[in-house]
């Protein structure tokens, strides 16, 4: 992740659009937002590469997280 992005989307947030066709690791951390650093990111990125998953990970600040009602995990 380039050094800017670091400092505006400190955070990412993995989801996805149909949850019965997910693998497990996804699902686990399905809706959960870690610091961009957070050692779970070093063994769930890449992502998946069942194209059926579709998860996705959004980059987010610290006032979306705030918006969305989100807190912050450490794992």
């Amino acid at each position: 992740m380039a050094e800017t992005n670091k400092n505006t989307f400190p955070y990412l947030s993995l989801w996805i659009v149909d949850e019965s066709k997910a693998q497990p690791e996804c699902l686990a951390l399905n809706d959960k937002v870690l610091r961009w650093d957070n050692p779970c990111w070093e063994n769930n990125l890449p992502l998946c590469e069942r194209i059926e998953c579709q998860c996705h990970v959004t980059q987010m600040t610290e006032l979306m997280v705030k918006q969305k009602g989100l807190k912050v995990v450490d794992k």
